[in-house]
């Protein structure tokens, strides 16, 4: 993307946020039998090293969008960046909800997503284990989780799209 459209994006209050990217190594997942167990597939060593910093998607990769972005933007944004949510920050990096493809089904186009962004947030610490965040999703039926700083900000997301990557 080229400066200029970046900086026109975040103008608009939706864009990419700059934060460095953690990379993760490749695991094999164990599957005991003929029944799969993804995360209970996870080494002990694996669980014990690998955390949500890890794996998380963060930086440059990290899509964004402000609560006075229109539904539209954020719908743009969601089939571009091919996410199915949006953390949903103010102009200080702090979350403010989670725009999801769910929530703008039945939008209207001109809507500002705060409006019907989820403003119940599912955030999870960056030194959890992967398992945990598992477990996190599975339990709140959500598809990600929000990772803040200590300072409250947003650092990243937790996807289980994240989760399997680092399984596979």
């Amino acid at each position: 993307m080229r400066e200029s459209d970046q900086e026109k994006e975040q103008s608009e209050g939706c864009g990419m946020m700059p934060i460095p990217r953690a990379r993760s190594p490749r695991r094999p997942a164990v599957c005991p039998g003929s029944q799969c167990v993804p995360i209970g597939g996870l080494s002990h060593a694996m669980a014990s090293k690998v955390t949500v910093k890890d794996i998380m998607t963060q930086g440059g990769k990290l899509v964004t969008c402000a609560p006075t972005a229109k539904v539209a933007d954020a719908i743009a944004l969601m089939v571009k960046h091919k996410v199915s949510g949006l953390p949903v920050i103010d102009d200080k990096c702090m979350v403010e909800g989670v725009v999801t493809e769910a929530d703008v089904l039945l939008a209207r186009r001109t809507t500002n997503v705060k409006t019907v962004m989820t403003h119940e947030i599912v955030a999870i610490g960056p030194d959890a284990t992967p398992r945990e965040a598992a477990e996190l999703l599975t339990s709140r039926k959500v598809k990600r989780a929000i990772v803040l700083k200590p300072d409250g900000t947003l650092w990243g997301v937790i996807s289980r799209a994240d989760i399997l990557r680092a399984l596979a």
